[in-house]
Parts: structure tokens; sequence; C-alpha cells
């Protein structure tokens, strides 16, 4: 059965990093000041104008660990700026 609800028990987290980058993972733990990530996606978004002058934005995602087959990784916790619980539809998105 699938529904729109995010599962609570899923530890994504949004991470605003020093680069400037914000990205939506599922954090797998933490270790040796290192933060293990699994399948991290960068968070971009778009403005776009209709042709009634209407500017709406639009949010994807795409893969932080570009070309790659690996899909986790880790980063030192120090390269984090702030955590943040994603919205549902963020959290939607990415599932």
């Amino acid at each position: 059965m699938h529904s729109n609800q995010p599962n609570p028990d899923k530890s994504y987290r949004i991470l605003k990093l020093q680069s400037g980058e914000e990205i939506i993972t599922k954090i797998t733990g933490r270790k040796n000041k290192k933060v293990y990530l699994d399948k991290p996606m960068i968070i971009k978004s778009l403005s776009q104008t209709d042709m009634f002058g209407r500017t709406k934005e639009i949010t994807f995602l795409k893969e932080w660990l570009s070309y790659t087959p690996a899909t986790t990784t880790k980063i030192p916790e120090t390269f984090v700026i702030a955590w943040h619980v994603p919205t549902p539809d963020l959290t939607c998105l990415y599932d």
C-alpha cells in the first residue's frame, strides 16, 4: 500500500554544508567525527515565469554523488553547518 505520508522512522535530514549546498539524505551513523550518508541528493530550485507574469518556484533533487555507482559516503561533522528535519513534501520527493 502506497501512502503520501512520510515514514516517521526514516532518519532523513536536510544538511546545510559549508560549501553552501543543501542536501537531503538518510543519516546512517556518526563515528570518529564523521557523518555517514546514504543516497545524498542536492536540493535545487528554479524560478519560472508563466505567460501571465506569475513566478513559480520549482524544486528538484539531483544526485550528490554524481558519476559514481556509490550510494553512500561519509563527510566530516565540521563540514555541516546546520541539520534540519525535511517537510513531508520534500520527503515524498526524495522517496
